[in-house]
């Protein structure tokens, strides 16, 4: 339809800080490019002037001469293709927007990233749906996730007992923010 879609780090002043409406924008976002990017390796990307390529790879592995020719392996690359792949997955995932699709690939990503913050939005999820969002928060979650927020508007099921486990898990966690609205444990009445 001739609109621009992006994934972002967080949200954007458009967002005004609420997880739904980052959601609902990112939702949309091209599932191949999704795909693609998570083949991504920073150390064999290709730049339009060579000595740019070669002076962002230095400078991601902290080289003092930035002229310098690149290593072709160093463990900052690791890192770097660690974080932008689990980014990747936590927006697809934090927007509901492609992880059923590649949903093993995608946890692995957000779990061996280095995020420390996460912020989540589901709305009507019941029965299977909602125990199936738990699990994959139970294992695609970074163990060292310092910041978590989770909003869920009329669900039903597994998200109450789920996130008990989930919290117990996370031994790095200074920070859990819930907004369960109209949210219920399977088989309470309305």
């Amino acid at each position: 339809d001739g609109q621009s879609v992006g994934i972002t780090d967080g949200s954007v002043q458009a967002d005004g800080g609420v997880a739904r409406y980052k959601a609902v924008r990112e939702k949309n976002f091209p599932t191949g490019l999704l795909t693609k990017a998570l083949d991504v390796v920073i150390e064999n990307a290709e730049a339009s002037v060579e000595a740019d390529r070669a002076r962002i790879l230095n400078a991601i592995v902290g080289a003092r001469n930035l002229d310098a020719t690149p290593p072709t392996t160093h463990a900052r690359y690791d890192h770097v293709n660690r974080m932008l792949h689990g980014r990747l997955a936590y927006s697809s995932f934090a927007s509901d927007t492609h992880f059923r699709e590649d949903e093993d690939r995608l946890m692995a990503a957000m779990r061996d990233s280095s995020v420390s913050e996460m912020t989540f939005y589901r709305e009507q999820l019941q029965g299977e749906d909602a125990s199936r969002f738990v699990d994959a928060l139970c294992s695609g979650l970074p163990r060292d996730l310092r910041r978590l927020e989770i909003s869920a508007s009329r669900c039903r099921g597994a998200l109450w007992t789920g996130f008990a486990q989930l919290v117990s898990e996370l031994s790095e966690l200074e920070a859990l923010s819930l907004c369960l609205v109209g949210t219920r444990p399977a088989g309470e009445a309305d």
